[in-house]
Order: C-alpha cells, then sequence, then structure tokens
C-alpha cells in the first residue's frame, strides 16, 4: 500500500498523516487533504448558519414563550428600581384578548405616576404559557413598565399578591401615597365649588397628567442572555475553524 492511500482511507488520521508526510511527496499529499479542509470548513459555517437561526426562532418565535418563563434572578429592590411604576390595587378583567387587560382600583402608589383607574397588560403568551395572571377581588402590588397605551407587567416584573400590609414592598426613604382623584371626583369638587364658573363645552375634556413618567428599561424580556451565549459559542467555532484551516494549509 502507498504512504498515501491511507490518508485517503482512514478519516481518523489524514489530518495528522498529511503533515508528516516526507517533502518528496508532501505535494501529492497536499492535493488529497486540501480539499477535505474545504469540505470541513463549509460543513462548519453551515453548523454555524443553523445555531444561530436557532437562536433567533429560540429568542423571538414560539419557543421563546417556554423560556420567557423562566427569569433572571433578581432582588425585589431590582425590580423596582427597573419599573416604571409601582402601586398597589385591586384588579378587575377589562379585556381577555392580546394582550389581557386589567383595570386597577388603585389604593395606594410607591413609584411613578398613576392613575386612580389604571390599566394594566398582560402579554397573552405569559397568561397562557406561564399561567400567570391576576384574580378578580384580591390585592397585588405591581412592578409595570410602560406599554404602547397601558402600563405592563409580568411574570418576570417581581409584581406579588398581598395577603397583609406586612407584605408591602418600600424602600428606604421612599413614601407611599394616595393615588390622584378621578375625573369624575374632580368634575363633582368643581361643580359644588363653583357651579357658576362651569361651562359645558369643558366639562367633557379629560385630565391630562402632569408629569408623564419618563421610559425606563423593563426588567422583562430575559432571552437576550440566550442569545448571547449562541453568539459567544459561534465567536469560538469561527475562531477554531480559522485556527485549523491556516494550520492544514501551512501542511
Amino acid at each position: 500500500m502507498s504512504p498515501w492511500m491511507d490518508v485517503e482511507s482512514c478519516p481518523v488520521v489524514r489530518f495528522s498523516a498529511a503533515i508528516t508526510r516526507s517533502s518528496s511527496r508532501g505535494n501529492h499529499v497536499r492535493t488529497v487533504v486540501r480539499p477535505n479542509v474545504r469540505m470541513f470548513m463549509r460543513s462548519l459555517r453551515a453548523l454555524l448558519v443553523i445555531l444561530l437561526s436557532a437562536a433567533t426562532l429560540t429568542v423571538v418565535g414560539p419557543v421563546g414563550r417556554a423560556w420567557a418563563c423562566t427569569c433572571l434572578e433578581q432582588t425585589t429592590q431590582e425590580h423596582f428600581d427597573g419599573a416604571t411604576a409601582v402601586f398597589v390595587g385591586t384588579p378587575t378583567l377589562v379585556a381577555d384578548d392580546d394582550p389581557v387587560v386589567w383595570e386597577f382600583a388603585v389604593e395606594s402608589i410607591q413609584k411613578g405616576d398613576v392613575r386612580t383607574n389604571q390599566l394594566v397588560d398582560i402579554p397573552r403568551h405569559e397568561v397562557e404559557g406561564c399561567s400567570f395572571n391576576f384574580t378578580e377581588g384580591r390585592i397585588y402590588q405591581v412592578f409595570a413598565g410602560e406599554s404602547d397605551e397601558h402600563l405592563a407587567t409580568g411574570i418576570c416584573s417581581g409584581t406579588t399578591e398581598l395577603t397583609s400590609q406586612d407584605g408591602l414592598f418600600l424602600p428606604a426613604g421612599a413614601t407611599s401615597r394616595e393615588p390622584p382623584p378621578s375625573q369624575e371626583e374632580n368634575e363633582t369638587t368643581t361643580s359644588a365649588s363653583s357651579p357658576a364658573d362651569s361651562r359645558p363645552d369643558q366639562q367633557d375634556v379629560p385630565a391630562t397628567p402632569s408629569n408623564a413618567a419618563e421610559p425606563e428599561e423593563s426588567s422583562t424580556g430575559n432571552s437576550t442572555w440566550l442569545l448571547a451565549v449562541v453568539i459567544g459559542a459561534a465567536g469560538v467555532g469561527a475562531g477554531l475553524s480559522i485556527v485549523l484551516l491556516r494550520r492544514f494549509g501551512q501542511g
């Protein structure tokens, strides 16, 4: 058997054998081995594409809903710092849609601008896939971020049911305040204090909060770490492929 035939017949040792061949036969060995290196590189690139595609589906596709039920471990203080608004209230279901919409009768406010009757959204996939939802008549301390129209909360926000006032979280130095009067209460007070000054064309103008809360980063959305891990693995694989290509190319 010729010295280079074992390189073709044994896929386990053909790369190492190509490196140890004598110079008189090196040119012939390289002719056999280099196409195999290119095939290896093409296979590695295809594998990296598959991994990146799987990562994308995990973060934004249906599989991401399963990962969304797993939250990064955070303290209640971290949930409080990351929330746009924190308040205590009792929910009533408004719309069982996507998102699920609840209206809270707010009892006290610990952070942010919150209405007396505040609408809060929950993503539909968290209700169905993670069993996260409210129950009418119970009291909750809600940690909420901003959504398109209302406030929004979720399984990773830190929202908890209160069974007593002992469970209320209030950081040192923070104060809990009462919600502002509702529009109906304002109209009643205005009409009672100065009925002659009330104008019909101004009675139906809704009250607008004077201080809009600035958007803050929501602490939900915790699938980003998974994408980072996969991209890191892809980078390691790409670096390894470059090292192998240079090594076999020099051989």
